[in-house]
């Protein structure tokens, strides 16, 4: 059977035909989250060495810390 919406057919789906497509939905919904998650946690993470590196030249700069030269 066909149903037919706004100059549009698509097939009547029975609910038994919907429950894998739910079921897809909320996988790739499970995978985005945590997709989502890990992408702020390193987002987090770049900000912190950023924060530390900006740290770390200042004090180069100011001579505060010293580097040992090798050679």
């Amino acid at each position: 059977m066909l149903l037919v919406r706004s100059n549009m057919i698509y097939p009547k789906l029975k609910d038994s035909d919907r429950h894998p497509v739910i079921k897809m939905d909320s996988i790739l919904n499970s995978i985005f989250m945590t997709v989502d998650r890990k992408l702020g946690l390193l987002r987090q993470r770049r900000e912190k060495l950023e924060r530390v590196k900006r740290g770390l030249m200042k004090d180069l700069l100011s001579g505060r810390r010293r580097v040992k030269l090798t050679g």
